[in-house]
């Protein structure tokens, strides 16, 4: 009676294992129809791996009919399929702008704002990215050499300069190719400095005093008061796109202050670096 359990427990294994097995065939060729041959041909999450043969053909044991096959040749893009009893697989040669991320690459490079108040800060740009990835940034412009802020009624020209500092964050994509578009938030302070003269007979200089919106509404005349409104203090939005070719990258997009409609700014940003 044990034999005929034991027998019978075999059989069932045996039964339920052919069930669930079967045999994956197919072929592998180029974009033109010819033949790669010694391609590798793997279950997904698996070490059951086969190759072709010289007429692109091959041959692989599957364990259940929702595994993915993974088929990879040198010099050509990888392809994932759902697993079929017999698959006709089409292989594209690898370039820059097909070729998938593996890991994670590290972008760092210079980048350059810009915008209509003559401001133009220059700073760096880091980011971290394989599909997904994250990246930060900080820009400053240069500061006029200034005697300090103005108090009460001075003596001005029409000369002015700003000032602004920038740093942001946020999140970028890939968008199925070497393109990869970020959006994020950043902090904008902006500084106004107007030229200080030491007296209005002579016009001579003695440098820049910062000044702000209530001196402004004070002591300065409304035509020049738009250099001052045209300074930001606050938060921003941040978008754009990056261009990773081979080792190099290239970014644009803009800063704006749309969070506050009434005073909305727009700066346009422009990037270079190299991947690591």
């Amino acid at each position: 009676m044990k034999r005929i359990i034991l027998l019978a427990a075999i059989m069932a294994s045996t039964l339920t294992a052919t069930a669930q097995s079967y045999t994956i065939q197919g072929r592998v060729t180029d974009q033109y129809g010819n033949a790669i041959p010694n391609a590798e041909v793997r279950l997904d999450h698996s070490n059951i791996v086969t190759h072709t043969w010289m007429n692109g053909a091959f041959e692989l044991k599957g364990r259940s009919v929702k595994e993915k096959v993974i088929i990879s040749s040198t010099g050509r893009k990888s392809i994932k399929k759902k697993a079929e009893p017999y698959m006709e697989v089409r292989m594209k040669p690898l370039t820059w702008w097909n070729e998938t991320p593996t890991k994670w690459n590290i972008f760092a490079g210079v980048e350059l704002l810009g915008t209509t108040n003559k401001c133009m800060p220059l700073g760096i740009r880091i980011a971290a990215a394989k599909k997904f990835g994250i990246y930060a940034h900080f820009a400053m412009s240069t500061m006029p050499d200034n005697i300090g802020k103005a108090h009460g009624e001075i003596f001005s020209s029409n000369n002015y300069k700003i000032g602004s500092t920038i740093f942001g964050a946020g999140g970028m994509v890939r968008l199925g190719c070497p393109i990869y578009f970020y959006a994020g938030v950043g902090y904008r302070n902006d500084r106004v400095f107007i030229e200080h003269l030491a007296n209005n007979i002579t016009n001579e200089s003695d440098g820049y005093v910062e000044i702000d919106k209530d001196w402004a509404n004070n002591y300065y005349t409304d035509d020049a008061m738009e250099h001052i409104f045209e300074a930001w203090q606050g938060l921003e939005a941040e978008f754009g796109f990056m261009l990773n070719y081979k080792q190099f990258y290239v970014n644009t997009g803009i800063n704006t202050s749309a969070f506050e409609l009434d005073n909305c700014d727009t700066m346009l940003h422009l990037g270079v670096g190299m991947k690591f």
